[in-house]
């Protein structure tokens, strides 16, 4: 007796076809390069943009200096040069000037963990606000307005 192999055990791992038949199947082929989306059969149908989505190198030669807002300012601006080009898309433009704002948002928590400012961090803190000093002779117990009951059926 043969053993047959059991198909349901598909590498989903492996690099298949982006490409999307009018009744919404993938193609299952392997795709022709790691650089391309498409199997040889579909891979006329890959735009000259869809080739080279990899803007890393345009939008940030040096990852390591996002810790200034001019290098997030620059880097915002090369990014509007792309979306205003369309060689991104604009979700995925909203996506990189969203974390652009939380890295801005995060500089001055950075600023302050690095370089602590002395003359603020002996600044003391007022726990409780003291009352007025009922025991003095000459305090006068400030008259109080009536309260307003809009509603005379709630007491």
């Amino acid at each position: 007796m043969t053993k047959k192999k059991d198909k349901s055990r598909i590498n989903i791992n492996l690099p298949r076809c982006r490409f999307s038949f009018p009744t919404g199947r993938r193609c299952r082929q392997l795709i022709s390069d790691e650089s391309s989306f498409y199997c040889e059969r579909h891979i006329h149908l890959q735009s000259p943009d869809q080739a080279r989505l990899d803007f890393s190198r345009e939008l940030a030669p040096d990852i390591k200096k996002f810790t200034t807002a001019v290098n997030i300012n620059k880097f915002l601006a090369t990014l509007l040069q792309l979306l205003a080009q369309d060689r991104i898309t604009p979700r995925r433009g909203a996506v990189l000037a969203y974390t652009c704002n939380l890295l801005l948002r995060t500089l001055p928590a950075i600023e302050h963990e690095l370089h602590p400012d002395p003359k603020h961090d002996n600044t003391p803190f007022i726990w409780d606000i003291p009352g007025p000093d009922r025991e003095r002779d000459d305090y006068i117990e400030p008259a109080r307005e009536p309260k307003l009951n809009p509603d005379p059926q709630r007491r």
